[in-house]
């Protein structure tokens, strides 16, 4: 966070340019691996509880980049080095921290998908009188 202006601009339109092409669908696609995870394992509790907790964490992810990034990208490629606006802090800023909590999301998210994987591994319990 310690760019300039015109190396903020840069960074933004060079070296994030084509992620969202790449990493979209991707994002989408882990999005329906989960909660087909958690359709497979309704019946299993606990793994089904952390399933549901990997989705909500994704689709909040996703949300986010929806109300935050996306709008941010979408105006930082319309700038050139004479149009950056005089508070371009404020794109920054809003860009930077939706990632961080993206991040955190997708941590807890995949966390819980590692608990709910290692969880299968556990026999399940029997309930009284089902000999």
């Amino acid at each position: 966070m310690q760019l300039s202006a015109a190396n903020y601009l840069l960074v933004q339109q060079r070296l994030y340019d084509g992620f969202g092409q790449v990493l979209g669908p991707i994002e989408m696609g882990s999005l329906l691996s989960v909660i087909g995870f958690t359709f497979l394992v309704r019946k299993r509790g606990l793994v089904c509880r952390l399933g549901a907790a990997a989705s909500v964490c994704i689709t909040a992810a996703l949300v986010i980049w929806q109300l935050h990034n996306g709008p941010v990208n979408a105006a930082v490629n319309t700038w050139t080095i004479g149009s950056i606006p005089t508070n371009w802090m404020t794109y920054r800023d809003r860009w930077e921290y939706a990632h961080a909590a993206r991040a955190g999301l997708y941590t807890l998210g995949f966390t819980a998908l590692v608990l709910a994987v290692l969880s299968l591994s556990r026999p399940r319990r029997e309930s009284i009188g089902s000999k």
